[in-house]
C-alpha cells in the first residue's frame, strides 16, 4: 500500500491520465486508488499479491492455532467488489466476527453489518485504521465522522478468551 502513494502521485501528476481512472475519489486520494484500483482485479492498475501472503484458509488456520478469533475487516473498503468478497468469505469460511464499525463506513453499511452479525450470531468489532502516530487516517478507536468504538463491544470476546 505504501508504494501505491508514489504510483498514485506519478499518475495524477498528468491530467491526461484521468482517462485511466474513472473514479473521481480514486483520482483525488491515494488510499481510495489503492483500495479501488490496485486491489481490484478488474482494474488495469491491479497488482496481484497472492504469492506474497498466505491465502484465506491458511490465515484462518494460523489464527485458530493461536487460539484467536477470525474477523472480516473493513468489508466495504474494496469498492464494487466489496459485497462479492464479503459473500464469498461468509459462505466459504468459518468466521467469528465482522468489523462493523470502520472510519469510512456509511451509517447504512454499519447497520447492515450489525444486523448481519446479530442474525448469524457473530462477534462485532471496529477499527479506525490506526497504524501509529504518523498515520493521518485516525486515532486509536476514533476516526472520521462520528466513529467512536466503544470498549463494550469486546465484552463478548472476553467470554471466548476466558474459556
Amino acid at each position: 500500500m505504501f508504494g501505491s502513494k508514489e504510483i498514485h502521485k506519478a499518475i495524477t501528476k498528468y491530467e491526461e491520465n484521468r482517462k485511466f481512472i474513472n473514479n473521481e475519489r480514486a483520482w483525488e486520494t491515494a488510499y481510495i486508488f489503492y483500495r479501488e484500483c490496485m486491489s481490484n482485479p478488474n482494474s488495469p492498475f491491479f497488482i496481484d499479491k497472492t504469492e506474497l501472503f498466505p491465502n484465506v484458509a491458511e490465515t484462518i488456520e494460523i489464527i485458530r492455532e493461536a487460539n484467536g478469533l477470525v474477523f472480516i475487516p473493513h468489508v466495504f473498503a474494496y469498492g464494487e467488489n466489496s459485497m462479492k468478497i464479503f459473500k464469498e468469505l461468509t459462505r466459504k469460511y468459518d468466521i467469528d466476527g465482522i468489523e462493523c464499525y470502520y472510519l469510512r463506513y456509511t451509517e447504512e453499511q454499519t447497520q447492515f453489518l450489525l444486523d448481519y452479525c446479530k442474525e448469524h450470531k457473530l462477534y462485532i468489532s471496529g477499527g479506525s485504521d490506526y497504524h501509529g502516530e504518523n498515520n493521518k487516517m485516525g486515532k486509536l478507536g476514533l476516526g472520521e465522522g462520528n466513529l467512536n468504538i466503544s470498549n463494550d463491544i469486546a465484552k463478548e470476546w472476553a467470554k471466548f478468551v476466558n474459556e
